[in-house]
C-alpha cells in the first residue's frame, strides 16, 4: 500500500488537450506512507557528510540570493555568464540503481538503506481519469512524486555533479567564496567570468547527464551575459554547446520564478509581481474580496494577506529594489487597501493603513528580508555564512546584507513589535499633519489593531455599506459643499443648500441642519440617553455642551474614552459605534 499511488493527469497551461505530452501527472499517495517517510528521514540523516554547500533543495531563496550577489559584484567592463539549465522531467527519470549506489556510497545506515531500497522495489501506479481508475502498472525509474524523501534523494542523485565542478574550481568566486553553481533541486545555475570556463562546465554537465540517464532541455536552457556597464550591450553573444545542441544567448531567463535579465532586471520582476497579484485578486472577486457589497474589509484584508500579498512580494527580498520600483509596489498595495474599504483616492495614506492595521508595502518587504536574514544566519551552511560576512564587510550598496544591516539600524530589534511600533509612530505623525482627520482618535491607531469602525461591523452587506459612509466621515473624505467650495470657489457656494443658514460641513450636517431634525430625534437621542446612563448629567453638560464635541463623539467616540469621560470599555464603545454608524448612514441617505 505504501508503494502505490494514483495519478491524475492535469493539462498544462496553454496546451492543447489532445496530446499526451501536454499533461502533468499529479500523484496521490497514502498519508500514512508519508508519515513513515518522515520517520525514515528523521533517522536516516541523508548525506550527513559530503552534501554540496551550494545545493538548496528546500531553500530556493538561498540560491536566488547567491545569484543576485554574484551579479551585484560585476562592475565596469566586467562580464558574467549566467546559464540556467532545465532538466527534462528531472524527478521522473532518476535511475533507482544509481540512486541506491549513491546512498550506499554516502554511508547511509545499512538497515535504513534496505528500507529505502524496498520502498523503491515493485512500485506501482494507477491512472484516474473521468472517475475511472486504470489497472496498476510498474514504475522502474524516478523518485516518488509528493514523497517526503523525494527531494532529499534527488539531491543525493545530483550531488556528485556539483562536487565535481567545485573540485575543478570551475565557476565564479565572490572573494574567497566559491559560488559557481547555486542549485535548488533540478534548477541548476552556472556562473563564470570566462567563456571558455563556462563551456567546460557545460561539457561536464553534459557528460554527467549521459552517465546518469537524464537530459538537459536545450530549448528551455538559456545563457545571459550581464555587463558591469548597464547601458552597454555585451559584445560576446556566440552560442554555447550542450553536447550536440546549441544554447543560444538571450537577454533574459527565468530562475526559481524570478526573471534574470541583462537590463532592468528588478523593474521586470516588479511588473511581473504586480501583474501576478492583480490576477490573483481578480480571481478572488467572486468570494467577496472587493469594496462595496463585498465582505467585511477586515476579512477581505486577511484574505489579501494570505493569497495576494505573497505573490506581490515573492522573491523581492533577494533583489535590489530601488525607490522608483518600491513606489510602484506601494501604489498598487495602497490602492487595493483603499478599494477594500471603498475609500476614495483622495483619502490620506496613513488612515488607509491604520483603519485596517495594515503595514505599508516597504515594511512588508523589510519583514521578509529580516526573516530571510535569520534563515541565512541559522542555516549552519559555512559557505553562505562566510559569504554573508564578506558582503556585509564590503558595504556594497546593492548587496542584500548591506540593505538588511540598514533595516536593522532603523528597527533596532529583530522583533515584529519593534517594526509595528516604528510604523505606528510614523503613520500617526502623518495623521496629525492632516487637518481632515481632526475627529479621528489618532493615539488609538496602530499596526495589527483594527479600528472599531471596522472591528465592530458584521459581515452583512448592509452593515458594511453603512460603515463605508462612516469611514469616509472619519477620514475627512465625505464630500460636502465646504469641500467642493475649496476646489471650485467661483462656481460652488459653501452654504448648506437645504437650510441656507451656514457652511455645510460635517459638524453642520450631523448636529444642526434642521432638515435632519427627525433623524436626530429618532437616532441621536438614544445615543445621548445611553451615555447618560453610564456618566453623570454634570459630566455630559461639561464635556458635550457644544456641537463640535457632539460631532467628534458621533464620528469617533474613542476620543472621549482616552480622556476618561466615557469608560474605555470595548462593549460600551462598540455599542456607541454601532448606534452612530446607523445615525450617520440615515443622514447620508436623507
Amino acid at each position: 500500500m505504501f508503494k502505490t499511488g494514483t495519478v491524475s493527469p492535469i493539462l498544462k497551461k496553454g496546451k492543447v488537450f489532445y496530446e499526451v505530452e501536454n499533461y502533468r501527472g499529479i500523484t496521490v499517495t497514502l498519508v500514512i506512507g508519508k508519515v513513515f517517510e518522515y520517520i525514515i528521514l528523521d533517522k536516516a540523516n541523508l548525506m550527513k557528510s559530503g552534501q554540496s554547500p551550494l545545493q538548496f533543495g528546500l531553500s530556493p531563496n538561498m540560491a536566488a540570493l547567491i545569484l543576485s550577489e554574484a551579479c551585484s559584484e560585476i562592475s565596469g567592463k566586467q562580464t558574467i555568464f549566467v546559464t540556467t539549465l532545465d532538466s527534462q522531467k528531472a524527478f521522473d527519470v532518476v535511475s533507482h540503481e544509481i540512486l541506491m549506489d549513491r546512498l550506499y556510497h554516502y554511508g547511509l545506515n545499512l538497515n535504513l538503506w534496505n528500507i529505502i531500497e524496498e520502498l523503491y522495489s515493485g512500485v506501482t501506479s494507477t491512472v484516474k481519469w473521468k472517475g475511472e481508475t486504470s489497472t496498476g502498472f510498474d514504475i522502474h525509474q524516478g523518485v516518488r512524486q509528493g514523497g517526503v524523501l523525494s527531494t532529499h534523494l534527488y539531491k543525493a542523485y545530483k550531488n556528485e555533479l556539483l562536487l565535481d565542478l567545485q573540485k575543478r574550481n570551475l565557476g565564479f568566486h565572490i572573494g574567497n567564496n566559491y559560488v559557481g553553481r547555486p542549485t535548488c533541486a533540478d534548477d541548476i545555475v552556472l556562473l563564470s567570468l570566462n567563456r571558455e570556463e563556462m563551456q567546460e562546465m557545460l561539457n561536464i554537465v553534459d557528460n554527467y547527464s549521459k552517465e546518469h540517464r537524464f537530459n538537459i532541455h536545450s530549448q528551455k536552457s538559456n545563457v545571459i551575459i550581464k555587463t558591469g556597464n548597464k547601458r552597454k550591450d555585451p559584445e560576446d553573444s556566440d552560442a554555447f554547446k550542450m553536447g550536440n545542441n546549441d544554447l543560444n544567448c538571450s537577454d533574459r531567463t527565468t530562475h526559481l520564478g524570478l526573471t534574470r535579465s541583462t537590463k532592468d532586471e528588478t523593474r521586470i520582476n516588479v511588473d511581473d509581481r504586480i501583474s501576478s497579484a492583480r490576477r490573483t485578486l481578480y480571481s478572488l472577486r467572486k468570494t467577496g474580496v472587493h469594496g462595496s457589497n463585498g465582505l467585511n474589509p477586515k476579512s477581505s484584508y486577511r484574505i489579501y494577506q494570505s493569497y495576494v500579498l505573497p505573490r506581490l512580494v515573492y522573491g523581492l527580498e533577494t533583489l535590489h529594489v530601488n525607490s522608483k520600483e518600491m513606489a510602484l509596489l506601494s501604489i498598487f498595495h495602497l490602492d487595493i487597501l483603499r478599494k477594500l474599504q471603498s475609500l476614495p483616492k483622495s483619502t490620506a495614506c496613513a488612515p488607509v493603513y491604520l483603519l485596517l492595521g495594515a503595514l505599508p508595502l516597504n515594511a512588508e518587504i523589510h519583514k521578509r528580508q529580516l526573516n530571510f536574514l535569520f534563515g541565512v544566519l541559522n542555516s549552519n551552511n559555512e559557505t553562505i555564512i562566510s559569504l554573508a560576512m564578506r558582503q556585509y564587510m564590503s558595504g556594497r550598496s546593492t548587496s542584500f546584507f548591506t540593505k538588511t544591516a540598514e533595516i536593522l539600524e532603523i528597527m533596532e530589534k529583530l522583533t515584529r513589535s519593534a517594526i509595528n511600533e516604528h510604523w505606528t509612530n510614523k503613520l500617526r505623525l502623518e495623521c496629525e499633519e492632516k487637518s481632515t482627520l481632526q475627529n479621528l482618535a489618532i493615539s488609538n491607531l496602530g499596526i495589527s489593531v483594527t479600528h472599531p469602525v471596522w472591528a465592530t461591523v458584521s459581515s452583512s452587506v448592509s452593515d458594511i455599506r453603512k460603515t463605508i459612509t462612516k469611514s469616509r466621515m472619519l477620514t475627512g473624505t465625505y464630500l460636502l459643499q465646504a469641500h467642493r467650495h475649496r476646489f471650485y470657489q467661483a462656481e460652488v457656494d459653501p452654504i448648506c443648500s437645504n437650510c441656507r443658514t451656514e457652511t455645510e460641513d460635517l459638524c453642520h450636517v450631523l448636529t444642526t441642519c434642521p432638515l435632519y431634525m427627525n433623524i436626530r430625534m429618532a437616532l441621536y437621542t438614544p445615543i445621548k440617553n445611553f451615555i447618560l446612563s453610564i456618566i453623570s448629567e454634570t459630566k455630559w453638560a461639561t464635556h458635550f455642551s457644544n456641537r463640535d464635541a457632539i460631532c467628534t463623539l458621533i464620528v469617533d467616540c474613542q476620543n472621549f474614552a482616552n480622556l476618561d469621560i466615557i469608560p474605555n470599555n470595548p462593549e460600551i464603545l462598540g455599542k456607541i459605534e454601532n448606534m452612530s454608524r446607523i445615525y450617520c448612514y440615515e443622514i447620508h441617505k436623507k
